[in-house]
């Protein structure tokens, strides 16, 4: 049925249930007070009730008016006298001085029974009234009127205005003389050493030796400065510790923040996140200038004595034919897209969007970067760099100290996208040890470390074998490598001496300087250490810790385990070593010592750690010495902290702590001065992802994780007004499909989790690809695949056994279910309310106001309202927000059907008037936009077919020579019934008229359309033809029907607030 209504409907009055009774006999006073009442009449009211109707029933001009007392929210349509359906208590209030003059009209709250002759009043008072009609009853009483409030600030508030001279004459009562206060000498030292002779002498003179008097020791306070305080002060003097904010400074207050945290959302995001998840801009370092400007140029342009590398030797060799290779325009463009968008510039100014603006396709910068390669030097004007200081932790302690800001290059954008381009070849062209997995490109370095190193620690407390690990933390290591430390580890692999040469030019003569704020400190030229931020820094970090990784893994002194041998879990400057005795280990950390004096670099003993099991015993030895210093044992119970994830000697990987900072998060998200469209995106780009990291390494229980989603499922619900029972589904879907995407952790972290391990079953690494083939024939295999939706015992295995010596083989999908899909299978078929939510699914067109309403003009109100209407459930009270529990309650505002959505945007005849206006409004955009593109447009023509019967299309169009009828639908959204089946029934109706239109404008074709929208916003791909037909170019129709998607669904809000208004 067409649910749309049009002007052809009557304009009869629709009859109402006849009105209940509005005089003074309420249901819940007569509860109250029984003995009120006689036969549904008042026989005595409260002193409130009786000096309100006295104030408002007394006239001097009428003798005996009819008093009618009308309760607000209304249940009911009809007038009380004449029975005549009205629209709304103010349209009633008309309809009583027009047809009824004799009327005296009261308006009173159902919930605390006030009253007063202003419908305006009472109407505006009743969504906010939160009070019981006992607490009018028995409130406190005001001595002078006999008015009652519900609590004492009511009570004062209510004398302040109301009786201000008694409330000025009680203050004046309370008033005391403040006590006046003596000045207090400021007294020289030679006059207080006077003045303590005096009271010696005083003192000595006095009766009893033994004691002091009360008087000399009061003179002696006094005398040496001391202000004693009066003890008996009048408590009603005593000053407010705090200055109560007035309601105007509090709503400037608000709209001053509100307007900053606006500016600063548009302007920088994380910025915005940072400020309000972790309450201060932890990334605005407040050391001052020289502080740093001193410390880190001691740190840049110190001297560093390095020795060479002595035995330690690196053996991948070099693959130099890669290098020579001139850089191609598809090189540029492709390392230029894999650059992230917004990236600072450096001090020249030049940004990604300006490279891709002046070279689109890459030629003039290949040619140029060609040119640097073959030259062999990198232009002295890109070389100058600004540093940026990252904070390492988020205690606003800890950021006071200078090493706990990790100092990043920002170069420019030329020299790092071709710092990208050599960086790629030389990974390829210099093989790196395989137990080094920092900054790998191929693989998941951290997850490979961690699930590495917790196999060992269950293994060997599983076996009772002996395990020794140690955490080596290096001094600064990024910043204290040295340059010839570098270029030697370089050349000894055999490196080409041309782009030896090009790498040693770009660390010649390169400067930079120290950006804090907008303070920029002098020039400092950069002698030690790599540029942190520069896309070649990681990988020449690792080519120089090569020669040690090599070492010690060639050593006899690892662990050994099932016929493989490892001695060390690197990650960058991220040291581990393993050995499977306490000899082994002491051996371990001599060769360590041995590469520090050599190259230059320092380990700091005191932070690090380790623990020794052997046999069952931790710990059952004296602690290693590295430096001469112990290193400190990880007891039973404590834990180390290895690339972000604790690790406990006991248990291994330990799972992190994620709900209070969550907790925390949220609240602060709450209480930002933000739109919720805005908290939405703050949750999903920033607070959420800060855990998926540990959540997803540090094997959290499922639990756990499920508990974190309900409270952020209960949060969201709360930003977003919606009820309770809305369904998680469109909290869950993708924006595009209709929802909020929000990320479910309890599918997503098992999701992550399985990903990684089945990509190490894939490594070229045999230990990684052997511990992985191990955990997927543990029963968590299993559970995981579980978590993530699948069906349990139907778990993927690898397509091949791994050998030590085999190449990896090639990789398999493994084939996950999408999470997302099965929440929108849920969603369909949870409740009758959530029929046709599938039909948003991929739609760009229907959700593009749910990404960010600013941009479609959609006012916070909207947005919320718009969601209340996805999730399907109607507003069945006369809150707007609220939803019923009932389980098909009939209509409060027509009687004839169950109140749902549907019913109520397309066949409750109490708000027939706004759903011809909607459909109306979309027939006058649709003639706007045909007018625009010069077709005659008449509307609503009546045009008897051959029958006799006469139709009255929407829209009769012509244009040279064609015309087009096209009939206006808008239905509710439901699978089982598409929007194209309303189409088709609207051309099967009217294609009967169309030689006749045809006839009749002396045309030459014509064409019959349907245009069904859904009243949520659904637009069908069966309207485009139709656009088409009309003349609109292509980006045209996009934009026009992303416009009559949202003005259906604004136009369907305004119908559902009629609706619920009072």
């Amino acid at each position: 049925a067409d649910l749309s209504g049009s002007s052809k409907y009557s304009n009869e009055s629709f009859e109402g249930r006849s009105g209940e009774g509005f005089h003074v006999n309420s249901n819940d006073v007569q509860r109250v007070h029984p003995e009120l009442w006689r036969n549904g009449t008042c026989i005595s009211d409260t002193p409130e009730i009786s000096f309100k109707k006295r104030k408002l029933f007394e006239s001097k001009t009428s003798p005996s008016p009819i008093r009618l007392m009308i309760k607000i929210p209304r249940f009911e349509a009809a007038c009380p006298l004449c029975g005549v359906n009205i629209w709304g208590t103010g349209t009633l209030g008309k309809h009583l001085t027009s047809r009824h003059g004799n009327v005296k009209v009261c308006y009173i709250c159902r919930k605390c029974n006030k009253l007063s002759s202003n419908c305006h009043s009472i109407a505006c008072h009743v969504p906010k009234c939160t009070t019981p009609l006992a607490a009018q009853l028995m409130g406190t009483l005001c001595a002078l009127c006999g008015k009652r409030f519900t609590t004492n600030r009511g009570l004062s508030q209510h004398m302040r205005h109301t009786h201000p001279l008694e409330n000025e004459q009680k203050i004046s009562r309370l008033q005391t003389k403040r006590p006046t206060h003596q000045r207090v000498d400021i007294f020289t030292p030679n006059k207080k050493r006077c003045i303590s002779r005096s009271i010696i002498k005083m003192v000595m003179k006095s009766e009893g030796t033994n004691s002091t008097s009360d008087n000399n020791a009061e003179l002696l306070i006094k005398a040496l400065g001391k202000n004693r305080k009066p003890k008996n002060l009048d408590p009603t003097r005593q000053p407010m510790v705090t200055e109560p904010m007035s309601s105007k400074t509090r709503r400037l207050y608000k709209t001053a923040s509100f307007k900053s945290y606006q500016m600063m959302y548009d302007k920088d995001q994380s910025t915005l996140a940072n400020l309000i998840l972790d309450g201060r801009d932890i990334t605005k370092c407040k050391i001052p200038m020289a502080t740093l400007h001193a410390t880190f140029l001691m740190r840049w342009q110190r001297k560093t004595e390095y020795k060479g590398l002595g035995p330690f030797r690196s053996i991948g060799g070099v693959l130099n034919d890669t290098l020579y290779k001139p850089i191609t325009p598809s090189e540029v463009i492709n390392n230029l897209n894999k650059m992230k968008n917004g990236t600072a510039p450096g001090p020249d100014g030049i940004t990604k969007k300006n490279l891709t603006n002046w070279d689109v396709y890459g030629v003039a910068l290949a040619l140029e970067y060609t040119r640097w390669l073959i030259q062999g030097t990198i232009p002295a004007a890109v070389k100058e760099c600004k540093k940026g200081l990252l904070p390492k932790s988020t205690n606003p302690d800890d950021l006071e100290i200078t090493s706990n800001w990790r100092p990043i290059t920002i170069g420019s954008m030329l020299l790092r996208l071709f710092s990208r381009i050599l960086t790629m070849r030389l990974a390829q062209a210099c093989p790196l040890n395989p137990r080094q997995r920092g900054f790998m490109t191929d693989a998941n370095g951290c997850a490979e470390n961690l699930m590495i190193l917790d196999n060992l620690i269950m293994n060997s407390r599983s076996n009772r074998t002996t395990l020794a690990v140690v955490f080596i933390d290096f001094a600064k290591a990024f910043d204290s490598i040295t340059h010839d430390h570098i270029l030697h580890a370089l050349k000894r692999r055999g490196l080409d001496h041309h782009i030896w040469g090009l790498i040693k030019d770009s660390y010649e003569s390169c400067t930079t300087r120290i950006n804090c704020g907008k303070i920029t400190s002098d020039t400092i030229q950069i002698l030690v250490g790599v540029k942190q931020g520069d896309p070649m820094s990681p990988l020449l970090f690792n080519l120089s810790m090569d020669p040690l990784i090599q070492c010690l893994e060639d050593s006899t002194d690892g662990l050994e385990l099932n016929g493989r041998r490892i001695s060390t879990l690197a990650f960058a400057d991220d040291l581990v070593l393993v050995s499977g005795s306490e000899r082994g280990m002491s051996n371990l950390l001599a060769s360590l010592e041995k590469f520090c004096r050599l190259t230059g670099l320092s380990v700091q003993p005191k932070k690090c750690c380790g623990f020794l099991y052997d046999r069952g015993l931790l710990n059952a030895r004296d602690p290693w010495r590295l430096e001469g210093l112990p290193i400190q044992l990880i007891n039973p119970g404590d834990k180390a902290k290895y690339i972000g994830v604790h690790i406990r000697p006991d248990k291994g990987i330990v799972p992190p702590e994620l709900k209070e900072d969550m907790i925390r998060w949220l609240t602060n998200i709450k209480k930002a001065y933000l739109k919720p469209s805005q908290k939405i995106t703050i949750l999903n780009t920033f607070a959420i992802p800060r855990i998926i990291y540990k959540a997803s390494m540090g094997k959290t229980p499922l639990t756990y994780l499920i508990e974190i989603d309900r409270i952020i499922r209960k949060a969201v619900k709360n930003w977003l007004h919606l009820n309770s029972m809305t369904s998680n589904g469109l909290l869950y879907f993708r924006i595009c499909d209709g929802g909020l995407g929000i990320v479910r952790l309890e599918k997503l972290i098992p999701t992550i989790r399985m990903k990684c391990i089945w990509g190490m079953c894939y490594s070229t690494d045999n230990w990684t690809r052997a511990v992985a083939h191990e955990m997927v024939k543990q029963p968590e295999w299993d559970r995981l695949w579980k978590a993530t939706g699948g069906t349990p015992g139907t778990a993927p295995k690898p397509n091949r056994v791994p050998d030590i010596d085999d190449d990896p083989g090639n990789m398999q999908a493994i084939g996950l279910p999408d999470w997302r899909d099965q929440e929108n299978l849920m969603w369909e078929k949870l409740g009758q309310h959530n029929k046709g939510v599938a039909m948003f699914r991929n739609d760009k067109i229907s959700n593009t106001w749910l990404r960010d309403p600013r941009k479609v003009s959609f006012k916070p109100k909207h947005y919320l309202m718009g969601l209340a209407l996805r999730s399907g459930l109607p507003p069945t009270s006369i809150d707007r927000y609220s939803v019923s529990t009932q389980t098909n309650p009939a209509c409060r505002r027509c009687g004839t059907e169950p109140e749902s959505l549907s019913h109520i945007l397309g066949r409750c005849t109490y708000v027939k008037r706004n759903i011809i206006r909607r459909h109306n409004k979309l027939c006058d955009d649709l003639q706007t936009e045909m007018e625009r593109y010069k077709w005659e447009v008449l509307r609503e023509v009546q045009i008897p077919n051959k029958n006799g019967v006469t139709q009255i299309p929407d829209i009769v169009a012509l244009k040279n020579g064609t015309v087009l009828i096209i009939d206006v639908t808008v239905r509710y959204e439901i699978s089982n019934f598409p929007l194209t089946l309303a189409a088709e029934e609207k051309v099967s109706k009217y294609a009967g008229i169309g030689p006749i239109v045809m006839h009749m404008l002396c045309a030459k074709t014509f064409k019959v359309f349907g245009f069904p929208i859904g009243v949520r916003g659904k637009w069908p791909t069966c309207n485009n033809p139709v656009l088409k037909a009309i003349g609109l170019p292509a980006n045209r129709r996009i934009s026009f029907a992303k416009f009559l998607s949202r003005r259906v669904l604004l136009y369907s809000i305004d119908i559902v607030n009629g609706f619920c208004k009072i």
